[in-house]
């Protein structure tokens, strides 16, 4: 699949596993069913009946999985050779953990697959796949994710997996640039690399800035002087856990609210899967050993990034532009396109840059959609 535009327009990875054995492949369309269990008693001579609840019915869960070969060659025949084996396996006997992108790893057992082709769609096709849940407790959304930690764990595993394949945080830093997703100037800053990272990014060097020394993941900021009094420091390039300096970041700024409309929070979330998947390289990938440890890492990480994602994207707004085409304060701007004066809020933490009490005529801002 391509290096960009994963959240917005590619397929979200979603992955099964038992034992040593883990098959990441893509998800297109998903359904999901459940219900309760009653016990029905009727009785003679009498009218209706009575019920006894016996407890939640195992969720159904449904996916449609294309594999196509000229989406991804390993798709089609292997990733559905792969499956089918898997499901078929006296050993494994269809029960694994299902990685799911809103609901985070959970123990499920295969009910039935089925294999479609057609001839409009050639070198590949469709497989439907139909799960239940096992265990007391059917997932809820989020909760497998074990919340942002998950996210940042898998960005230390990756992190691991690419020291043990050989790769310096600077050689991290190339295979990004080279892909498209390279590590800005701002981002270099924040995460506290040093000027000579630059060269290796792709940037024009720029100034050191100081972090603290004491926490094991930093809090990552702007400024130049430390503020928690652990003095001046800068992050040694070698010794940079990169993925999770990135991860940590963007849950910062989530937690922050930095990021302040849906659109920039899947602008980052493309931006991390791209830089996930972009390891993948062929010299990571020609040791058997320590490359597939980096593509099972990079997969994990990027379904926790996928999850977050989706939890950070369902809090925060969709907005657009509005010109003004008068001049307006923000106060007036929420009666007039909400006919809301308490939404004025939500107008001027939008705009920050922006004088609440005066709007120039023609001024550009950006306003909730709803």
């Amino acid at each position: 699949m391509g290096q960009t535009g994963y959240w917005t327009t590619n397929l979200i990875d979603v992955s099964l596993a038992a034992g040593e054995t883990e098959i990441v492949f893509p998800l297109a369309d998903r359904q999901m069913g459940g219900g309760r269990d009653w016990a029905s008693r009727k009785f003679p001579y009498r009218n209706g009946q009575e019920d006894e609840d016996t407890g939640a019915r195992p969720r159904d869960i449904s996916y449609s999985i294309p594999l196509f070969r000229d989406v991804e060659p390993e798709h089609y025949p292997s990733t559905m050779n792969d499956l089918v084996e898997f499901f078929e396996s006296d050993e494994v006997k269809g029960r694994a953990t299902l990685t799911d992108p809103e609901f985070g790893p959970m123990p499920v057992r295969l009910v039935s697959y089925q294999w479609s082709t057609t001839s409009k769609e050639r070198d590949g096709g469709r497989l439907e796949l139909i799960f239940e849940t096992l265990g007391d407790e059917n997932p809820v959304v989020g909760s497998g994710a074990a919340g942002e930690a998950d996210a940042v764990g898998d960005a230390d595993a990756l992190d691991t997996a690419l020291a043990d394949a050989g790769l310096e945080p600077k050689d991290t830093a190339e295979v990004m640039r080279d892909s498209g997703v390279a590590i800005d100037e701002t981002e270099r800053l924040e995460l506290g690399l040093s000027a000579t990272f630059s060269a290796n990014i792709g940037l024009a060097p720029g100034v050191d800035i100081t972090v603290p020394t004491a926490p094991a993941l930093p809090s990552f900021t702007t400024s130049v002087v430390s503020s928690s009094g652990f003095g001046p420091t800068t992050v040694p390039d070698n010794e940079v856990r990169l993925f999770t300096a990135l991860v940590t970041r963007f849950q910062n700024s989530i937690e922050r609210g930095d990021l302040v409309s849906a659109d920039e929070v899947a602008v980052e979330i493309d931006r991390l899967l791209a830089r996930a998947a972009a390891v993948r390289t062929e010299d990571v990938l020609e040791d058997p050993e320590t490359g597939w440890a980096v593509v099972q890492a990079s997969s994990r990480l990027m379904a926790s990034i996928q999850r977050v994602g989706t939890r950070a994207f369902q809090n925060t707004p969709l907005v657009v532009d509005y010109e003004l085409t008068r001049e307006l304060s923000a106060f007036e701007v929420a009666v007039l396109l909400f006919s809301n004066p308490s939404r004025v809020q939500e107008i001027i933490d939008l705009n920050p840059q922006l004088s609440p009490d005066f709007l120039p005529k023609g001024a550009t801002l950006i306003v909730p959609l709803e």
